[in-house]
């Protein structure tokens, strides 16, 4: 069960309580069968972080050019697979090389329902590099605003379950060290890799359209760690500073 789910479950638990106790209050008699129940919390799994030569080297391991610039652009992005995949024409801004993310796709059944960003913060504009730019060019290329602007191989709107099965995705990932990463990490990989550009948290939190900047702390804090180092450093070399000074 991911955080979503359990999130959800503990929210099902309490409405049933909350519910028990107003009928109680109506007159109604009963048991309370929320009573001892918990919404099984389960450690969250290892977030794995691909530098860019990896995230090269696995794109390489794509069975096709197609499935192989889908890896680049979701490591490149930080877009989420629901976001990717309910991308439309009309939300690439070919001359400010801009995404502009605004829905999200989930799939349940077989059935694909598009629906608004997971928060309003989700909702969010992202910077894109050149060479991810060229590609959204090409996905863009004749085709209307409405479009979903980057789909399967067969013009269908891309599933990241498909993609998993057909790309050769297990393999490459088993290729370059790391089984089970999921496509996931790669919008993981992504916050790594702005990180490592200077960009500083607020920057990273607005990028990666989380709801608040503690959100981005609780799951980034880590790769911010060299600049608890350099804080060290600054403070001693004040401290060496006031001590000459003082020598003096």
């Amino acid at each position: 069960m991911n955080q979503h789910g359990q999130f959800a479950g503990r929210k099902t638990i309490q409405i049933f309580s909350a519910l028990y106790k107003e009928a109680v209050e109506l007159g109604f008699d009963g048991q309370d069968w929320t009573v001892g129940v918990r919404s099984r919390v389960e450690p969250p799994r290892n977030r794995l972080f691909l530098t860019v030569d990896e995230v090269e080297e696995l794109a390489s391991g794509m069975e096709s050019a197609h499935n192989r610039d889908a890896v680049k652009i979701l490591a490149y992005t930080g877009l989420r697979v629901g976001e990717f995949s309910a991308l439309r024409v009309m939300d690439w801004d070919t001359q400010r090389r801009r995404l502009h993310v605004q829905q999200n796709a989930s799939f349940a059944g077989g059935k694909v329902e598009i629906h608004t960003t997971k928060t309003k913060k989700s909702e969010r504009t992202i910077p894109v590099p050149e060479t991810i730019a060229i590609l959204l060019d090409r996905a863009a290329a004749n085709r209307v605003p409405e479009d979903f602007l980057w789909t399967s191989a067969q013009g269908q709107i891309w599933r990241s379950g498909n993609f998993r099965r057909r790309s050769g995705w297990r393999q490459a990932v088993t290729a370059i060290g790391y089984p089970n990463l999921r496509l996931h990490d790669l919008r993981h990989s992504y916050a790594s890799i702005v990180r490592h550009t200077g960009a500083d948290l607020p920057t990273l939190s607005r990028v990666m359209g989380h709801s608040s900047i503690k959100v981005t702390i609780d799951l980034y804090g880590g790769i911010y760690d060299t600049e608890l180092d350099d804080l060290a450093k600054g403070l001693e070399q004040q401290f060496g500073r006031k001590m000459g000074e003082n020598r003096s």
